[in-house]
């Protein structure tokens, strides 16, 4: 706790003459860098009014609670945050797993049912199956490419 600074308002007050019939007048400013005041203060102010003192610290105990409260509050919601964001995060990822997955099992039916065709004697069936399939998977393959491209491009642009 810092001791209270104690500076005079009006240096020369204590070097001025009372004057006969005049009120000489001086004044004092106390500062500290705490919650509290100092004990000798808090005195006074008890001498002054009764029960001023506790009801000082129980202002400040109050106020401590309510800082700590907000501080909590705050703390709970960025975890949270935090929480719902690695949730969503594990669910796309997921997603995408799944979709990949569903994508091979796809293709490999669409190549097996083209080579299941060549090899039955439909020649140009089989061929366009197992075809348009792997071009497909190739169009999938570039969209997806330039996909992450332009995302890579939108986060690294400056805002505007």
């Amino acid at each position: 706790m810092s001791q209270p600074a104690e500076t005079p308002s009006d240096a020369n007050a204590e070097e001025q003459p009372e004057t006969p019939g005049g009120i000489l007048m001086a004044s004092r400013e106390v500062r500290w860098d705490a919650p509290l005041p100092p004990p000798e203060l808090l005195q006074a102010y008890n001498e002054t009014l009764p029960g001023a003192a506790e009801r000082i610290m129980a202002m400040a105990e109050h106020q401590h609670n309510h800082r700590m409260r907000l501080e909590n509050t705050q703390l709970e919601h960025e975890r949270f945050t935090l929480e719902t964001a690695r949730t969503v995060a594990n669910g796309e990822s997921r997603r995408s797993s799944l979709g990949i997955a569903a994508g091979f099992i796809l293709s490999l039916v669409g190549i097996g049912g083209g080579i299941y065709l060549v090899d039955g004697g439909h020649d140009w069936a089989g061929l366009t199956l197992a075809g348009l399939n792997l071009t497909s998977l190739a169009g999938v393959f570039v969209y997806g490419a330039n996909s992450r491209r332009a995302a890579r491009r939108r986060e690294n642009s400056p805002e505007v």
